[in-house]
């Protein structure tokens, strides 16, 4: 009170003369910004919100900010703030310490019911224990009327003495007693026996003061410790984190030695841990407050809220669903306040967490599962919340819309939504600074929409953002830094820029490489971050620092590139046709249904299973036909959950008279040299786009293929052509290539037969292959 006595009567003399006096309105006066210092005094924290109020001023002056919880009756009107309304908080403040209950706040309330209790309703709780005098200045403090309170915070300063000294307060009238005092005063002949009596009270007063006053000491120092713990820190570099750490490590030793430990305390432990990223020590704490007894229901409720929220953050999606599912059904989905529109926006991502958990594990239309289908109408729950009460600038709004994308991206895997999440992006981009903590993952996002579209040029610029933005307003030792790092290698190395992939490739190893060399890797919860595999500085691997490819080969002729060049820009993403199945034509040949009757390969180790399905295994398979020029149908499928990067990752290839191939390859997001890409002429010509699928999907080719002539002297005279149709999609039309397919080198013309035989590769990629037939259009 004597700090808020000197910031409300502050006064300054102008040059003239003139005094002129402002008022220092705190405008966020709580229990949470009362701090007490190692010698017991207390402390007045956070003055965010504060203002002058003075000469100048009027009432149109917008002054926003503070905890609705402590607002007084005028700010609820859609008044400023004042002097007032600091002794009403602090009168709040003062009921709920000594109660410790909020005078007008009640579980579930709303802000609007607030409103009405704080305007139009007398003060909640029991107040009978506290003494007469300390109940008046408080109820006074917390009037209706502003000119009902004490005039200014000097008279409550100066009534708050009149009672620690037991003298009487102008909050209420005398009692008989303190009449009669005054009368002992004043006749002198009972003068020594009263002084003698009141020796005697003021000696049993003040222990009993003293008691208080430890009491009120110890349980003030450890809400100290509980809001330092709590305190909204952006930490800084790893000295901070250690800090930290160091902190919370102390406070467990206090519970240890002995002080009481109590839900706010385990609950400020557990959220100080979540800032570290380290959730399994959260989840501990958060158990141990909620095994407390007794622990009242609004305690028990605001710890299980925390642990089901840590629980999806600590991507076990499950049993947090479990935690808060009795609060998602007992709300409804049109009364949501801020707390649980918080709350529905973890529920939906743990449901989308849940989904693509299953899409990943089985095989199955993505439209049949019903979490994604529940996530998605939750965020336009939380959409219409918003929009309805007009709070288009709230961030909680913001990263809502996100998650509605980030979704319908992870849900659709074809990027269907890409344009429109794209537009959607740039124009939210565009509105809000780049300080905001959600950029870097709109950026994020678009990198990823840019790289699966092939448009590397774009995906290159969002990854520079926000590897920027994560750099220059958050810690340089948080994940996401690495995650950022590791997309802008991608992007310049599928862009051609390898030079420059590889010295951020080189920046990224020498900062892990520092981590590891001061033992703060695993302090800093960057374990799940594979980096080796991320980053694989085996060359023959398709590292990021030695890009997939060749620079000592031969240039193709009419193309400018060399063979399998690391720099050739990659096709770009296209979307496949729905055609997984296409059954033959009448004047086909069946190659191979599934069936040992239509089986024409030779190679008995690509055995068929129950379904119909032969994968590849113990080498190469020909059929026992030959053909040449052909319209050839081939269904495959490259393996699901498959680890391999690059030529490793679902290699097989369709060969024509067995030697033109055709390359199988998982493609969908995994990059390799362009003229080794799924549907290339191996070798020689990219795909004109990338329709692949992902691993596990049904995919098709259709070749059409003319076989080369030949003259007397063993050289063409007609190029073999191919013209292909990958999932439905042309990728080469009358195609004229040199000729056989060949590894870092250019084909060799040899003459050979007119009809040979078609074979399937064997590369060790575990391809699967179904529905093949054949129409042979020579014979025609």
């Amino acid at each position: 009170c004597d700090a808020l006595e000197l910031a409300h009567s502050k006064r300054f003399t102008k040059e003239n003369g003139e005094t002129l006096q402002l008022s220092l309105v705190h405008g966020d006066i709580k229990p949470a910004n009362i701090l007490v210092d190692g010698d017991g005094r207390f402390k007045l924290a956070d003055f965010g919100a504060a203002t002058f109020r003075g000469s100048g001023q009027t009432d149109d002056d917008q002054i926003s900010g503070g905890t609705c919880a402590y607002w007084s009756p005028r700010r609820f009107n859609f008044k400023p703030s004042s002097s007032p309304c600091d002794q009403w908080a602090m009168g709040v403040t003062m009921w709920e310490f000594f109660t410790g209950t909020h005078p007008f706040l009640e579980d579930g309330m709303n802000r609007g019911k607030l409103a009405q209790q704080v305007i139009g309703q007398p003060p909640l709780g029991d107040v009978s224990r506290l003494p007469e005098d300390l109940k008046a200045i408080i109820s006074k403090m917390i009037e209706k009327k502003p000119s009902a309170r004490y005039a200014d915070f000097s008279a409550v300063s100066a009534d708050l003495h009149n009672f620690a000294n037991g003298r009487i307060v102008t909050a209420r009238r005398p009692s008989v007693l303190e009449l009669s005092l005054r009368w002992a005063k004043k006749n002198r002949v009972f003068l020594s026996l009263f002084c003698l009596s009141l020796v005697s009270i003021t000696m049993l007063q003040f222990a009993w003061q003293q008691s208080i006053s430890l009491g009120n000491h110890a349980q003030q120092s450890a809400q100290s410790v509980i809001d330092l713990l709590t305190v909204d820190i952006r930490e800084k570099g790893l000295e901070k984190r250690r800090e930290l750490l160091d902190n919370v490590k102390e406070i467990e030793s206090h519970i240890d030695s002995g002080l009481q430990p109590s839900p706010q305390l385990y609950k400020a432990i557990a959220q100080r841990q979540i800032k570290l990223n380290d959730f399994s020590s959260a989840i501990t704490a958060l158990e141990k407050g909620l095994a407390l007894n007794p622990i009242s229901r609004i305690e028990r409720d605001s710890l299980l809220l925390l642990l089901g929220r840590t629980y999806i953050d600590n991507k076990r999606p499950k049993e947090g669903i479990r935690i808060l599912q009795p609060f998602i059904d007992a709300r409804s989905a049109t009364d949501l306040d801020l707390t649980f529109l918080v709350l529905y926006n973890y529920y939906a991502m743990a449901k989308v967490a849940i989904a693509q958990s299953t899409y990943d594990a089985v095989e199955q239309a993505k439209d049949e599962f019903p979490d994604f289908s529940e996530a998605t109408e939750i965020f336009r729950v939380i959409h219409r919340q918003y929009v309805k009460s007009n709070e288009k600038d709230n961030r909680m709004f913001m990263k809502n819309e996100l998650n509605l994308l980030a979704t319908r991206i992870s849900w659709h895997k074809s990027y269907k939504y890409g344009e429109l999440c794209q537009r959607w992006l740039q124009k939210a981009l565009s509105e809000y600074g780049e300080s905001w903590e959600q950029v870097p993952l709109m950026h994020t996002l678009l990198y990823q929409i840019d790289s699966f579209n092939g448009d590397f040029d774009s995906a290159t610029l969002h990854a520079e953002e926000a590897l920027g933005l994560t750099i220059k307003y958050q810690s340089s030792y948080q994940p996401l830094r690495f995650e950022c790092q590791l997309n802008l290698i991608s992007a310049l190395k599928n862009s051609g820029r390898v030079n420059e992939a590889k010295f951020q490739t080189e920046k990224l190893t020498n900062l892990i490489a520092d981590l590891k060399n001061r033992e703060c890797f695993a302090e800093l919860n960057l374990s799940s971050f594979d980096f080796e595999r991320q980053i694989d500085l085996n060359a023959d691997s398709g590292s990021f620092a030695n890009p997939e490819g060749y620079t000592d080969t031969p240039t193709l002729p009419m193309q400018g590139w060399s063979i399998h060049s690391p720099l050739r820009p990659m096709p770009k993403r296209a979307l496949a046709i729905d055609n997984s199945f296409t059954p033959p034509p009448t004047d086909a040949i069946i190659l191979f249904d599934g069936t040992a009757e239509n089986n024409s390969f030779n190679n008995n180790s690509w055995l068929a299973d129950e379904d119909g399905v032969m994968t590849s295994s113990n080498g190469d398979t020909r059929t026992t036909q030959s053909f040449g020029d052909c319209h050839l149908h081939v269904e495959f499928r490259t393996p699901t959950n498959n680890t391999f990067l690059g030529q490793k990752k679902g290699n097989s290839g369709v060969f024509l008279m067995d030697k033109y191939e055709i390359q199988i390859l998982d493609s969908y997001d995994n990059h390799s040299y362009a003229d080794g890409t799924c549907g290339a002429v191996y070798g020689q010509f990219p795909p004109t786009v990338n329709v692949t699928k992902p691993g596990g999907e049904w995919q098709s080719y259709d070749i059409y293929f003319t076989r080369p002539r030949f003259n007397d002297k063993g050289d063409h005279s007609q190029q073999p052509r191919f013209t292909v149709f990958h999932n439905g999609v042309a990728i080469h039309v009358a195609r004229s290539i040199e000729g056989p397919t060949a590894w870092r080198s250019r084909p060799t013309v040899v003459e050979h037969a007119d009809r040979l035989p078609i074979r399937l590769q064997d590369h060790n990629g575990d391809v699967s292959f179904r529905n093949i037939w054949i129409r042979d259009l020579e014979q025609n």
